[in-house]
């Protein structure tokens, strides 16, 4: 299956983006126009583990909800709490500062899988790079 390290999910209204450590993610500029002025945020909390398109977060709103799913099976390892006291942070800068949550992707065997360790298994390294396309 290929992998890429960005993309969009929920038809378009979240995104996700590999960084150094962690994966962000967040709601698009088009999550927050069919959201509305922000009204009410659901944050997961970090430890919590989310399978593949599992709802881990949503944001309500004078014109909605829009849903975040998982985009592959990870751990959540950072929560931008800051959204919670404000969430015009989200709605000005959603693609930077109101990123929403931090998660790790989790390998078959339910752990972090981590590519900034060094172990023997260097061989799978390409594939911890990437993530799985999955545009739904």
């Amino acid at each position: 299956m290929k992998k890429k390290s960005e993309g969009e999910l929920n038809q378009g209204r979240v995104w996700f983006r590999k960084t150094d450590d962690g994966v962000l993610m967040g709601l698009t500029s088009l999550g927050i126009e069919e959201t509305g002025s922000i009204e009410r945020l659901e944050l997961p909390v970090d430890g919590d583990e989310f399978t593949a398109k599992e709802t881990l977060g949503a944001a309500e709103g004078t014109h909605g909800r829009v849903e975040i799913p998982a985009p592959f099976d990870c751990v959540v390892v950072e929560v931008n709490t800051g959204l919670q006291q404000d969430s015009s942070t989200l709605e000005d800068d959603p693609l930077e500062e109101g990123w929403i949550a931090k998660v790790q992707v989790l390998g078959e065997d339910g752990e972090e899988e981590d590519s900034d360790e060094d172990d023997e298994d260097s061989d799978d390294e390409e594939e911890e790079d990437d993530f799985e396309d999955d545009e739904s």
